[in-house]
This record gives C-alpha cells, sequence and structure tokens, in this order.
C-alpha cells in the first residue's frame, strides 16, 4: 500500500482482521496473521465482513479512491497471485500456477496497465509478458514486483505463523 503503516493501521482498525504491517519506503507490506483473542472477541466485525485473505481485508479496509492497494499472496500449493484493490473492489487479479493458466494477451495487457497504474512505475510491456510466462511462481512474483518498482519483499514475509499479540 502507498501509505505510512500508522495510517494502514487506521484504516484496519475497524475491519476487524489481524494483520502484521512492515514499512518498506512509501509502501507498507501488510501479512494475515493469527491472532491470539477468541474469536467471539474479534471475530464479528470480520465474520460480517466476510474477510477470508487480504484481498477481502484491503477491499474492507482500503476502498477510498486514493488507496489503491497492491495484494500479493500465496494460493495453495505453489501458486502466487496478485490482485489491485481499488474503492473497495478487486478491479485485476493474475494467479501464477505453472504451465497451463496462461491468460490471453488482452488479459495480461489489461492488468499489466492496472498494475503499473497502482504501482505508479513499470513498463506494462513487461509486465504482460510475466504475467503470460508459464515458469516459476513465486520467482516470477519476486520478478513482477521489481519490474514495477516495488521493494523486494523481505525474507520470510507472508511466511510467518505466530499468533500476533497485543502484549
Amino acid at each position: 500500500m502507498p501509505i505510512s503503516p500508522q495510517r494502514a493501521s487506521q484504516e484496519l482498525l475497524l475491519c476487524g482482521a489481524t494483520v502484521r504491517l512492515a514499512p518498506a519506503g512509501r509502501w507498507t507490506l501488510m501479512e494475515a496473521a493469527p491472532s491470539q483473542e477468541t474469536p467471539d472477541k474479534r471475530g464479528r466485525r470480520a465474520t460480517l465482513l466476510r474477510l477470508d485473505g487480504l484481498a477481502r481485508v484491503a477491499e474492507t479496509a482500503f476502498d477510498a479512491p486514493q488507496l489503491t492497494t497492491l495484494v500479493a499472496h500465496a494460493e495453495g500449493g505453489d501458486s502466487q497471485a496478485l490482485s489491485v484493490v481499488s474503492k473497495g473492489r478487486t478491479a485485476a487479479r493474475h494467479r501464477w500456477a505453472g504451465p497451463g493458466t496462461t491468460p490471453s494477451q488482452e488479459i495480461a495487457r489489461q492488468h499489466a496497465e492496472l498494475f503499473v497504474a497502482a504501482a505508479g512505475s513499470g513498463d506494462a510491456r513487461e509486465v504482460a509478458r510475466l504475467l503470460r510466462d508459464p515458469g516459476e511462481p513465486s520467482e516470477l512474483l519476486i520478478r513482477t514486483l521489481a519490474t514495477l518498482g516495488l521493494p523486494p519483499l523481505p525474507v520470510g514475509f507472508g511466511l510467518m505463523f505466530g499468533v500476533v499479540s497485543s502484549r
């Protein structure tokens, strides 16, 4: 997200999601995290809002027009995904899952343009090429983020399974 961790935290406060935030230049990285609170204490809002993944959290918390958000996440197995959330909805979503999952050139071009616009930099032609590449999903996600001029994800980011505590 192109906002500070403090602003992201304020936007997330009302949606009931438990996440970890990490500053990365002018961006804030966000990852889902389990909570130590029982579901009846923290889960009402999350349940009512049907928050089942980072894209849903972004749709709910970052619905202002100036809070366009890029969501990169793993999707079961070796699949990786990148989404653009703008004005409370997912505007584009790409999933790398290896050979046989290549989008059409037109879809790749449209999504690449939305990713470049959301990131504020990058070459849409190169991003579209990466979206159509049938290679290794995690490597393609890393290369796409770099092409978009985004900071690299910290080692282990998105892979921490420890509970977030308020202590």
